[in-house]
């Protein structure tokens, strides 16, 4: 009888809440321009525990004259690591979203074949599964960071346009608080495939086992992302000579997370960065 793993994962502490949620806020605090005031307002009320976690573990700190929270050093630097998390998971991780198991294929082998929206067509099929979870999970990821990361991906904390409306209930603030969104993570990691799951039986009646299947899916998407990597890399340097010859200053520099195909991952699939060596909570909490 196979093991059943549509439960295995349970609903984190607090404090591992809180620091995905303080994610949210010192992206608003340093990206967004957002500075909170002592005396929560509005949707932002419901914040009041998370941002006390932040203050009372010295990530920001509380302005006398104005009363406005504002991100300390250490609360700049969590956040630069977590931005190298971020950058890592899309470059690394993110092409894992859509596996059609049966044929062995990757949508992101499309990805410079189709224009965007053809793209977004393509990958949106029922063929393919999502395996982030199950690659992030056989390389002990945390899994609850990696989906909230692509919450984060997915603009799923948006601010209202009118900064004054209250949105109660619907708002972002009220549903990571209150665990709507934790909920949700949840149900979404336990639904996800175990990497042992991923077992098939051959013609013969032989048996592959699933951690033999999910290395040949971590292989296989190591190749697939240095060869985007290459190419975007050439389609880079292509644009910068067209800025060149056409005698066009561009703004400013852009660089995109493919440029660095050197990186030891793509010529050891099972390379895991050492951004990811310290759990998120540690990060708040060292």
């Amino acid at each position: 009888m196979s093991k059943n793993y549509s439960n295995r994962f349970s609903m984190i502490d607090k404090q591992h809440k809180n620091s995905l949620i303080s994610l949210v806020i010192l992206d608003k605090m340093i990206n967004k321009n957002k500075l909170y005031p002592a005396l929560l307002e509005g949707d932002d009320a419901h914040l009041e525990d998370c941002i006390s976690f932040l203050n009372t573990n010295g990530i920001i700190d509380i302005d006398v004259e104005s009363a406005l929270y504002t991100p300390s050093e250490k609360g700049q630097k969590i956040y630069k690591d977590f931005l190298k998390r971020y950058e890592n998971y899309l470059r690394i991780y993110d092409i894992y979203c859509a596996i059609d198991l049966e044929e062995g294929i990757f949508a992101f082998d499309k990805l410079l074949d189709y224009d965007e929206e053809m793209f977004n067509d393509y990958i949106s099929s029922d063929n393919f599964d999502d395996l982030r979870i199950t690659v992030c999970e056989y390389q002990k990821l945390d899994p609850w960071e990696i989906v909230f990361i692509s919450f984060l991906i997915e603009k799923r904390f948006r601010e209202p346009k009118n900064q004054t409306e209250v949105l109660g209930k619907k708002s972002w603030q009220y549903k990571a608080t209150y665990d709507e969104t934790f909920n949700e993570i949840l149900e979404i990691l336990n639904d996800s495939l175990h990497y042992e799951e991923l077992a098939f039986e051959t013609e013969d009646g032989g048996v592959v086992d699933g951690k033999e299947v999910i290395k040949d899916i971590i292989e296989q998407g190591s190749k697939i992302n240095r060869t985007i990597s290459i190419e975007q890399s050439k389609l880079d340097k292509e644009q910068q000579e067209d800025f060149r010859e056409s005698r066009i200053e561009p703004t400013q520099t852009t660089t995109t997370y493919y440029e660095d195909y050197y990186d030891p991952y793509y010529y050891d699939p099972y390379y895991v960065s050492p951004i990811w060596d310290v759990a998120l909570i540690g990060l708040f909490l060292l």
